[in-house]
């Protein structure tokens, strides 16, 4: 029998796609999506002494990353990953939604995982599209 393992299933969006489409083209967007996705990973790469396994991945061509954070420092590797999205909008102009869910227990699936995930980042779009009405 394995022991539960702590998890953290965070998303990543860019913000109104279609925007920035229209500004950068799909070149320089997608350029843009695979600095972010490098950024990301290497904020998640192990430290000395880390350990942890942690994965980030995102598919060519979509504005959607997805980063599995497991074990006890899961807040402290979710906390890099949000530091790391702020320096990106900043140097870039570009907004990032972010949306995660946790399992202190570790017994929950992890399909479970990911679907509440996308219910929070879900909420997380609905809360944008009303800060802009």
């Amino acid at each position: 029998m394995t022991s539960p393992i702590e998890r953290t299933v965070a998303l990543f969006e860019m913000h109104d796609r279609s925007a920035a489409l229209a500004q950068l083209g799909e070149w320089r967007l997608e350029r843009a999506l695979e600095k972010l996705d490098a950024v990301l990973a290497d904020t998640l790469s192990p430290v000395t002494g880390g350990g942890h396994d942690h994965q980030i991945d995102r598919t060519p061509g979509n504005a959607e990353i997805v980063a599995v954070l497991q074990g006890v420092d899961r807040h402290e590797a979710l906390g890099r990953l949000q530091t790391a999205i702020a320096r990106f909008q900043h140097d870039t102009g570009l907004r990032v939604l972010s949306a995660w869910c946790h399992d202190d227990s570790g017994n929950r699936p992890l399909g479970a995982m990911f679907a509440c995930a996308e219910q929070a980042m879900h909420q997380r779009r609905s809360e944008v599209l009303a800060e802009a009405a």
